[in-house]
């Protein structure tokens, strides 16, 4: 699994520009910390 995830983000860094790697922490930063909230909140109740 490292190895892959390995591979996969040297693949990934070799396509995409640190620019698009910002843009997209950007746009799924927001995403996951909603969908992060969310699954403790369900937890609780």
């Amino acid at each position: 699994v490292i190895l892959f995830n390995w591979t996969f983000f040297n693949l990934a860094n070799n396509t995409l520009s640190s620019f698009a790697w910002q843009d997209m922490a950007v746009v799924l930063g927001p995403l996951f910390a909603k969908a992060f909230q969310k699954g403790k909140e369900a937890k609780k109740s």
